[in-house]
Order: C-alpha cells, then structure tokens, then sequence
C-alpha cells in the first residue's frame, strides 16, 4: 500500500509541474483545486475497493461470539 501511495504522489507531482508549466495560471489553480481532489478521491475509492476484498466479517472470524 504504502508503494501505491508514493507512486500516486509521485505521479501528481509530475502532473502538477506539467499543468504548470504548460498552462495559464488560472487552469493551474482550477486544476490543484478540483482536479487534485478529483484524482485523489478516486484513488482513495480505488483503494478501499480493492482493500474490501481482504476485510474480514466479524461472523465469519468467530469474533464476538459469547
């Protein structure tokens, strides 16, 4: 996970500075405010999708039973 993380940051990095450089102010700001946090929540959803697969039920465990 924490690979994933550090090459999603690395490549946001990458992006911003081409967006920067590249592109007007304006479209730059538009694009850390909304694209950044656009990109980032699907990342995050990404992850938890695929990170469901390994939750365990508490049922399923035994935990809990009394």
């Amino acid at each position: 996970m924490s690979w994933s993380w550090i090459a999603f940051f690395a490549v946001m990095g990458v992006l911003n500075l081409w967006v920067a450089f590249n592109f007007d102010t304006n479209t730059w700001v538009n694009f850390k405010l909304f694209g950044g946090l656009g990109l980032m929540a699907l990342f995050v959803v990404a992850q938890a999708l695929y990170l469901g697969r390994y939750v365990k039920d508490t049922k399923e465990a035994g935990a809990g039973d009394s």
